[in-house]
């Protein structure tokens, strides 16, 4: 296979590690009921009962991609040995397993969130108005994380809710805000749900910039039925700058995604471009999600910050990794070279696109905020708050994809 990722390996490497860290619009995995009783007819009533951005699209009857049987754990990419295997699916599977554990995030947050609400250690109003409330423990030992948080309920249903977050009340490093509101078409019971998330860091000597906005229908049972994802980043060290963009839609049973990652070391860019269709396997939870069969178109321009030079097809078998030689017999083959011309449009990530508005800033300041101490929880909360630990982590351990053909 002569598709040139070794390159793209390295972006891998670089840049996912710190890539959609607050990925609330991002995709995947475990289904989840919206209301207590289990369906939307009673709307969404708790914060732990919020559609998870990790959740799994539904099947619907036209589902038929089922190619690969057991494919590849995501949560094994990184163990593997690539030598003689298909290093675009390895890329592929970095690319995905990173999204995935960093979607992980706001789910892990809302779980959490919920125990307290549960356990009645947060009472929200639903009215509107800020609260405030300081975690002690929440983010691990030693930590304290600061909340800024308003839902507003219509009847007994959530339709909205902003949330602002400072690290160790110092400051800002995250936003996240969803509306949720009936099908504007009226041909289902379900809710349209549309959230946006950004986030800020700095990690081992690396900053960050990240947004995420999702758009989609969940059905009456809260599950969803569609999913579409935007996510743009900026990062950078003293001695390297990437940025990276990429579109994503769900089906229950596949996933397509394309962008690019642009960078810049050393005083050379460089441009990734790519457009994949990947089979899903086992959405059940983080744990048992899998990549099956997929396919890939991709370009690499050196030396530029835009898509351009020849496109390259690939394709991969799950089940044992290998290099399908004629990318065309892939059951994700697609023909059309106008697929890349949707790819440009995201290798440039302007700084306000990453950036708080004044409508997502805060200062980190509250006047007496609800204090909230889970450094020695009670053996209910302990486990409630590990079960969301096990449900919405998954290691972030880089791949060598280098390796492989």
């Amino acid at each position: 296979m002569t598709l040139a990722l070794s390159r793209v390996s390295d972006f891998n490497h670089l840049m996912l590690k710190t890539l959609i860290l607050f990925l609330s619009g991002s995709i995947l995995l475990s289904c989840t009921k919206t209301s207590s009783s289990g369906g939307q007819s009673d709307g969404i009533q708790s914060l732990g009962a919020l559609p998870k951005v990790t959740a799994a699209v539904k099947a619907s009857s036209g589902s038929s991609f089922r190619a690969a049987t057991s494919g590849l754990k995501f949560s094994e990419v990184s163990t593997q040995a690539w030598t003689g295997k298909s290093r675009t699916m390895c890329f592929t599977g970095d690319v995905i397993r990173n999204i995935m554990a960093e979607a992980g995030g706001p789910d892990l947050a809302l779980c959490k969130l919920g125990v307290l609400e549960t356990n009645s250690l947060l009472t929200p109003t639903y009215d509107g108005t800020s609260q405030y409330f300081s975690v002690a423990g929440l983010d691990g030992a030693g930590t304290t994380r600061l909340f800024k948080f308003d839902a507003t309920k219509t009847g007994s249903s959530i339709t909205d809710f902003h949330m602002f977050s400072c690290k160790n009340s110092s400051a800002q490093d995250s936003y996240l805000t969803a509306t949720f509101s009936p099908d504007p078409t009226g041909s289902s019971s379900g809710l349209f749900v549309s959230m946006r998330s950004l986030s800020h860091y700095s990690s081992g000597g690396t900053t960050g910039k990240q947004m995420a906005t999702t758009s989609g229908m969940t059905d009456s049972d809260g599950d969803w039925s569609e999913k579409m994802i935007t996510y743009q980043g900026i990062s950078s060290t003293t001695t390297w700058s990437r940025t990276s963009s990429m579109s994503i839609t769900q089906a229950s049973d596949s996933l397509t995604v394309y962008g690019s990652f642009t960078g810049a070391a050393g005083g050379t860019n460089e441009t990734n471009c790519f457009w994949a269709k990947t089979q899903l396997l086992n959405m059940e939870t983080l744990v048992t999600a899998a990549l099956g069969d997929g396919f890939m178109k991709h370009q690499l321009n050196v030396g530029g910050t835009t898509c351009s030079g020849s496109t390259t097809n690939a394709a991969w078998t799950g089940d044992d990794r290998a290099v399908v030689a004629d990318p065309t017999t892939s059951t994700y083959y697609t023909a059309s070279q106008d697929i890349m011309a949707l790819v440009p449009a995201l290798a440039s990530v302007p700084d306000a696109n990453v950036s708080f508005t004044s409508q997502e800033t805060w200062d980190c300041t509250a006047s007496a905020p609800t204090t909230i101490d889970l450094t020695s929880p009670t053996t209910a909360v302990s486990a409630a708050l590990a079960a969301c630990e096990e449900k919405y982590s998954l290691s972030r351990a880089g791949s060598n994809c280098q390796s492989g053909s």
